[in-house]
Parts: C-alpha cells; sequence; structure tokens
C-alpha cells in the first residue's frame, strides 16, 4: 500500500510540527506494543501479534465447517458487523466462498427474508455467529430471537456467540451450551476487526485470516515510525487536523473500485464515533466522513465537489484492475459517438477518468491525498483498516478527544427504552 500527502494543500514544516506534538503518544503506543496486553484503550494494536487468538478462531472454525456449509448468518451491527462486509465484499470475486449472511437490520421485510432461507437448511448447511461487545445490542439480540425462533434446535453446535465476557449474552450462551469467544474489555466494536467478531466469520467463509493480520501487522510497524514521510497515520491524521483547523470539516474517501464501497464505510464509523464529540468545555468536535465511488458517483457529486463550498478534503482509493478487460470496438457505437475510445481497454480508460479526476482536483485546488492498493489482496485490507485505525488513535489525541467512547449514541437507546417499556 503506498500513501502519499504530497497534494494535500499542507504547509510541510505545520505538518511535522504537529506530527512531532504526538512522539509522547506515538511512543506511548510502542511501550504497549512491546508489553502486549489489553490494559489500555489502544490495545486493540496488539490483537494482530495475538496468537493465541488465532489458535482459538481456528479451533472455533473446525468444529463449525463442514463440507455442506453454505451460509454463515452473522448477527451483528455497526463494529461488529462492519469489518466483516468490508473484508468479505472487497475479496470475494476471487475466491468461491461460502456465503455471509448479514443480519444487521430489523426491518420486517429483511427479517422475513432471512426466515425463509434459514427455516429449511439442514444443520451441517449453516453456522451462527452472534456478535455483540456489549452483549444487549437491541437489533442483535432482536435478531438472534428470531433465529432460535426459526431454526430452534438446529442451532446448538452451530453457533458462537462473540461478546464481552461476563456479559448478559455470554451467560445465555453459556445456558444454551452455544460456543463462545470473548473480546478483550479494553477493545472497542469500531476496533474489534482483528478480534474474533472479525477473523471468525471471515475463516469460516475461507478467507486468509493469518494473511489479514500479518499486512496489519506490518503496517502496525510502519505507523509507529517517528517520520511522517515514513509513517502513513502520523501524516494522514496531521493532515486531517490541520485541514480541520482551516475550516475543512469534510473528508470524502473516494474509492476508484466498487468493491471497496463497504471498507470505505467501514471508515465512515470509525471516523464519525471515535472524532464526533462534545468536549468538556461543550465545544464540538468533529470531522464528517463522506464514502464516493469512482466512477458512478462522478455522475452524482462531482459537480458539488467541484463548484461547492472549500470545506472538504479527499483521500482517493485505487487499485489497478487485475484484467485489461474488453477492448472498445473499432467498428460499432463508439467510433460513431466516442471515435477517441475505440481500440482502448476498458482498464485503460478507467485509469484515464482517474488520472483526469485527480488533475481537475489539483487544478481546482481541492485538497487530497492518495492511498494505492498495489494489488488488491488480504494483506493490503489488513494494512489499510491497521492504518486507519491508527490514524484516529493519534487524530483523537491531536483534537483532545477521547477516541474510544461514544456517549451521545446513549441518548437514543434511552429513549428506546423507555418507548418499549411502556
Amino acid at each position: 500500500m503506498k500513501f502519499s500527502y504530497a497534494k494535500s494543500g499542507i504547509d510541510h514544516d505545520k505538518l511535522c510540527d504537529t506530527a512531532n506534538g504526538l512522539r509522547d503518544y506515538r511512543e506511548e503506543l510502542l511501550s504497549l506494543v512491546e508489553k502486549g496486553g489489553y490494559n489500555k484503550n489502544e490495545s486493540s494494536i496488539n490483537l494482530v501479534s495475538d496468537e493465541d487468538l488465532i489458535d482459538q478462531v481456528t479451533s472455533i472454525k473446525n468444529f463449525l465447517y463442514t463440507p455442506k456449509l453454505k451460509y454463515i448468518f452473522l448477527v451483528g451491527i455497526g463494529g461488529s458487523n462492519l469489518g466483516v462486509k468490508a473484508v468479505y465484499e472487497a475479496l470475494l470475486k476471487y475466491k468461491n466462498h461460502c456465503q455471509i449472511i448479514f443480519v444487521d437490520t430489523i426491518e420486517p421485510d429483511f427479517v422475513d427474508s432471512i426466515g425463509s432461507l434459514a427455516s429449511p437448511l439442514e444443520k451441517e448447511e449453516f453456522a451462527v455467529v452472534i456478535a455483540s461487545k456489549s452483549g444487549n445490542t437491541m437489533e442483535s439480540v432482536v435478531n438472534a430471537d428470531v433465529l432460535e425462533a426459526i431454526l430452534g434446535e438446529k442451532m446448538i453446535d452451530r453457533t458462537v456467540v462473540v461478546t464481552n465476557a461476563g456479559s448478559s449474552l455470554a451467560k445465555y450462551a453459556d445456558l444454551k451450551a452455544y460456543k463462545s469467544l470473548h473480546i478483550p474489555e479494553k477493545v472497542g466494536g469500531r476496533f474489534s476487526v482483528f478480534s474474533a467478531v472479525g477473523l471468525l466469520p471471515l475463516a469460516l467463509c475461507g478467507m486468509d485470516i493469518e494473511g489479514l493480520v500479518s499486512g496489519a501487522r506490518d503496517m502496525r510497524s510502519r505507523c509507529l515510525l517517528p517520520s511522517v514521510e515514513e509513517n502513513p497515520a502520523l501524516a494522514s491524521a496531521s493532515v486531517l487536523f490541520l485541514a480541520n483547523s482551516g475550516g475543512i470539516n469534510i473528508h470524502d474517501t473516494f474509492l476508484f473500485y466498487p468493491a471497496l464501497e463497504s471498507l470505505g464505510k467501514w471508515y465512515r464509523q470509525l471516523l464519525a464515533e471515535s472524532i464526533g464529540k462534545i468536549k468538556s468545555n461543550e465545544e464540538r468536535i468533529g470531522i464528517t466522513p463522506t464514502v464516493s465511488i469512482g466512477t458512478n458517483d462522478l455522475h452524482s457529486v462531482a459537480q458539488l465537489y467541484i463548484a461547492g463550498p472549500r470545506d472538504k478534503i479527499t483521500t482517493f482509493v485505487y487499485t489497478p484492475a487485475k484484467n485489461i478487460g474488453a477492448v472498445v470496438s473499432k467498428n460499432a457505437i463508439a467510433k460513431n459517438i466516442l471515435p477517441f475510445i475505440s481500440g482502448k481497454t476498458l482498464k485503460e480508460i478507467f485509469e484515464s477518468i482517474y488520472i483526469a479526476v485527480k488533475d481537475t482536483y489539483f487544478a481546482q485546488k481541492m485538497p487530497f491525498m492518495e492511498i494505492d492498493f498495489l494489488e488488491l489482496n488480504i494483506k493490503e485490507i489488513g494494512a489499510f483498516m491497521q492504518f486507519k485505525m491508527l490514524e484516529v488513535m493519534y487524530l483523537g489525541k491531536l483534537f483532545g478527544v477521547n477516541t474510544f467512547d461514544q456517549p451521545e449514541v446513549e441518548i437514543y437507546k434511552e429513549k428506546t427504552r423507555q418507548l418499549l417499556s411502556k
């Protein structure tokens, strides 16, 4: 994975000064990696070197796997769902995996469709993973209850609960004799993709989880280096902070590869929940994350981005196509309408649009950073996710907020409980 901030519009000296202000925090993170364990809020960075975790996940995977396995029902929402979906959808086309069904909404028609799919399945054809860090996430409890009603006794020996040790869900798993895997207390949901939350469903559907954490582990080393030229997380966090200080409060992740859309949405949660905070002096802090897909969204939002308020900074994410694709005919419709594309491959056309967009942004003085995947594989995806998790840790420290809580989310949850308790 290559990262560049050269066209971010940020003065290099200011960038270095800002990054230097994170020296003590970066050294704390280095010390945390050296000591290991899960006793700090940042402890998610130690998941990628936890060999016992890989062994536990592999053991459960081997227990659940059958040659007839068709569907993995992942009951989870937010951090218990988005990371898995990001990896799965980015890489699904490259292997014939069994299917993960993301049971992540309680919209009645969707839940009915899940019931219709699950009801006729034989025991060996499915596995259920119920993931909730707190153990009392309303949507996940509802959907687990629905699946239990449909599958009944078939769920025994086919279900794994992933939650905090001692949670209500963990206790229920013991009661039902479901297998359990625990999330370390200090690892927050949106930082949990390299815990059992992410690794178990991905392993079950045939993904190379050791490759995933290997890519993340290599990136962790890069993102703890002292120099902004070598440390993409340090550089990106400093750019976003300085841009925000100059009035830019929207960060658009523009992914030029449609299968990466869920990866963008995973990062959207990570940035929004980590940085959107009310400080003790009632100051409201935040960067609004948006997700755009190339080339599709050039025909929906590009006009606004180019002509609208200068309140946005963009990170382009690009991966070269594996294949050159079809060649546009020299004799048919293209010759008559767009003769300059006749004889060009789809890869040439796609790459030309991407380069043209970046050139346009630069000419219009629209700041951006760049991430290039050298090849779209599981190690690169793992590297990107670790990079972004460390980026928001640095960013939270720069803003002076708690990166790891989300207290205001509890407001609507409590109102929902009150309404349902009447």
